[in-house]
């Protein structure tokens, strides 16, 4: 159970009568009880079972012997309905004869190729998918690419991976034989599983200097309603390949990774009655480019620009007061994610053109829930950060008595939801770019990062009262600088009338006044608010850049030369 190799039983329970070998041919005839005394690995023979029909072309070797694995050439054919084997009358086996192989000049009336300038021969992929000569219920496929791993081809209703029907062409790792599998891709998943029903008919398949080739055939209407669909209906195309060989028995197509997201037609298609000959030329480095592209961009804009310019304009007023530098770098920032996420906007609209104007599925697939949230998102975040510096321009004086109506549209309202927003979205894209990977759960902690910075640096202000730390950071003070006496120590030397806290105002240095006793110049300055602000800066500076880094490396590492 689980597997796709057997297991010699520990109880023979077979009455061998006779067994025969000659000319390449085997006959033998035995006997079984229907009932046996082993229920861990006999079935009951009164009851009801697809039956395997079986055969396989490699001789064993070991003693005693084995079945040797039966190989893509050679898939069992599966009973069409579930069979009593005490009773059962006399069943065609069913074969469904696979029909005779194209010819090498075989023309494919429909074809797919990786870029408008190359030949088959030449493609990084190439699909081409014609009607059977012999048999018109089937259809003959032809994949070619350039790949270490697999080749293949999946149709899909939704316009993404998720519950696709995937034919493909695998390389094993260390005999470099080429399998030829039909899988299914989960509905809800990005990845494929084997299909319980082999239906395909294997040609030819072969593997040379990095290039695979394989032909095979496959019923346009299957017996496999589950994980077939029906080769007379219209589908998108995922014209997949992957660097990654396997090592698996039976061999499984590894993920694509992020570097080789599949192109989709450009349009639904249906494979038994399309007409002509076309090609789907999808430019997919391009559009794999300008999609990193915008991610590295996207990053660089919203995650260290937008993101860390907020937090100097949220907690570095107090610290970096004097000639208003935490004004400059917060407004230096948010220009520039504002300019460089105006330009990464455009990227993807560029990397999409297809799909908006080429009959696809428009700028957004609306079938695809992550593709959907991202999109909507997107154009709210680009709202918001549009918004911000208009609405700073109508700003009242800091003295001003419905001032604080400002701070909460300006900072909380726009600017936070900004934050939240683009730390969300980046989560999803990052999704939709390279899956649940590495750089996800990276950029997923430095979302939980920020927000747990936020949430500590206001708890400690509310907490104390803009005036004095808490007794705890006092004690945490004193035991850094070996001070016993600093618990006991009150520092107001950087409070007072903070106002505008989130805005870009001038503050006026004597502002800043105590509100109750004059500050204590005794009070090392650790333990002030502005202290704990200054590490707080540093903390987050040498956490979140690294983090962010890694995610760009990591997606510029997949843009390909």
């Amino acid at each position: 159970a689980g597997g796709h190799s057997n297991v010699r039983d520990t109880i023979q329970n077979v009455c061998p009568h006779s067994a025969s070998y000659s000319n390449g041919r085997i006959q033998c005839v035995f006997s079984r009880q229907i009932i046996t005394n082993d229920t861990t690995q006999d079935v009951p023979m009164n009851g009801n079972y697809y039956l395997l029909y079986g055969r396989g072309e490699t001789p064993t070797g070991p003693s005693p012997p084995v079945l040797t694995y039966h190989g893509a050439q050679s898939i069992p054919s599966i009973s069409d309905n579930l069979i009593e084997p005490d009773t059962a009358s006399n069943e065609p086996i069913p074969t469904h004869p696979c029909p005779s192989s194209p010819s090498p000049s075989a023309v494919y009336r429909f074809t797919a190729t990786s870029s408008s300038d190359c030949v088959q021969s030449s493609c990084d992929y190439f699909l081409g998918i014609r009607t059977n000569d012999n048999d018109p219920t089937y259809l003959d496929f032809m994949l070619e690419g350039s790949t270490l791993g697999w080749v293949g081809i999946g149709f899909t209703k939704t316009g993404t991976m998720e519950a696709a029907d995937v034919l493909g062409c695998i390389v094993h790792l260390t005999s470099s034989v080429v399998s030829i599998v039909d899988d299914w891709n989960i509905a809800g998943g990005h990845y494929d599983v084997r299909d319980s029903i082999q239906n395909v008919c294997p040609h030819s398949a072969s593997y040379s200097n990095g290039r695979i080739q394989c032909v095979f055939s496959r019923q346009i209407i299957t017996n496999d309603t589950a994980q077939d669909v029906p080769m007379n209906g219209s589908y998108y195309l995922l014209y997949g390949r992957g660097d990654s060989p396997t090592d698996s028995s039976p061999p499984a197509l590894t993920n694509h990774g992020a570097q080789l997201i599949p192109p989709i037609s450009d349009g639904m298609v249906d494979p038994a009655t399309i007409q002509g000959n076309r090609s789907e030329n999808r430019g997919d480095e391009v559009h794999s480019v300008m999609v990193r592209v915008h991610g590295v961009v996207m990053t660089v804009a919203f995650s260290i620009f937008g993101v860390i310019g907020i937090f100097f304009a949220a907690w570095m007023k107090p610290v970096l007061v004097q000639n208003n530098w935490w004004f400059q770098i917060h407004r230096a920032m948010m220009i520039s994610s504002l300019l460089l996420g105006v330009f990464g906007f455009i990227c993807i609209f560029v990397a999409h053109k297809e799909e908006m104007f080429d009959g696809h599925y428009g700028l957004v697939n609306l079938n695809n829930p992550k593709d959907t949230i991202h999109f909507i998102f997107s154009f709210i975040i680009m709202f918001l950060l549009i918004a911000n510096p208009i609405i700073a321009l109508f700003r009242c004086k800091p003295n001003a008595p419905r001032r604080w109506i400002y701070n909460l549209i300006h900072g909380v309202i726009v600017g936070r939801l900004f934050e939240l927003l683009v730390l969300a979205n980046s989560c999803i894209g990052l999704i939709l770019l390279g899956g649940f990977g590495a750089m996800f759960y990276v950029y997923l902690s430095f979302s939980i990062f920020t927000v747990v910075m936020d949430i500590v640096l206001g708890v400690i202000t509310i907490i104390s009262g803009n005036r004095d730390l808490p007794a705890v950071a006092k004690l945490l003070c004193s035991i850094l600088q070996k001070h016993p006496s600093v618990a006991s120590t009150n520092d107001h030397s950087d409070h007072g009338n903070e106002e505008d806290v989130l805005i870009g105002d001038k503050p006026s240095i004597t502002a800043f006044t105590p509100a109750s006793s004059p500050p204590n110049p005794s009070s090392p300055p650790l333990c002030s608010i502005s202290s704990v602000r200054r590490w707080a800066l540093i903390l987050y500076l040498l956490i979140s850049l690294p983090m962010n880094l890694y995610v760009i490396v990591m997606i510029t590492s997949s843009i390909p030369d």
